[in-house]
């Protein structure tokens, strides 16, 4: 489970994980380790299939329950979709 705070540090390194462990030393970036970065990159990747309609079914209702358990609502759905569709 993540937060708010940590899709935000992720969006704000677009989604590169070697540059947040390149300055990941400082302690704003404490609230989130490699491994948060990582899960959140697959969420996205996730997020992206399903707006495309490329996820099969049985995956849907899980990242559905993923969505609601880390209350990631539609407009940061939305911001994660536009920021890194084209990724």
């Amino acid at each position: 489970m993540f937060t708010k705070e940590q899709i935000e540090l992720f969006i704000r390194y677009d989604g590169d994980i070697d540059a947040f462990c390149r300055v990941a030393q400082s302690k704003k970036e404490k609230i989130m380790d490699d491994n948060v970065f990582l899960e959140i990159d697959l969420l996205v990747q996730d997020i992206i299939r399903m707006k495309n309609g490329v996820l099969a079914e049985t995956y849907l209702e899980r990242l559905k329950t993923d969505l609601e358990k880390n209350k990631i609502d539609d407009s940061l759905i939305e911001k994660l979709y536009n920021k890194f569709k084209g990724k």
